[in-house]
């Protein structure tokens, strides 16, 4: 990042991902993008997946916003589904919406 850029993922305007194109308006949301110094005198974004947020983004299969053990579950920044558990829609803007599986054993 120079100048006055505030979120660089060094992805060149790829609207959608984590930072918002132009570098000057941030990450997305669902997005933690921190700066980290490159060692040449610059810095570049390092961007993970906010767990537990309710919007499913990056490598996520599911999250329902809520850290409850039920439903999605969360580890390493990475939300998905859990066993016994049917976890269906979510996207960049809605949270997943989880229901147990009757009879699966679980």
């Amino acid at each position: 990042m120079v100048g006055d850029e505030d979120c660089d993922d060094q992805i060149a305007d790829v609207d959608g991902w984590r930072c918002k194109p132009g570098c000057k308006s941030g990450n997305y949301d669902g997005w933690d993008c921190i700066p980290t110094p490159t060692g040449l005198g610059t810095f570049k974004s390092i961007c993970t997946e906010i767990p537990w947020d309710g919007l499913v983004v990056g490598l996520e299969t599911c999250d329902d916003g809520l850290d409850d053990g039920n439903g999605c579950d969360g580890t390493k920044n990475i939300s998905f589904n859990l066993p016994g558990w049917k976890c269906i829609g979510g996207s960049n803007t809605t949270a997943t919406i989880c229901k147990e599986i009757c009879g699966d054993g679980h």
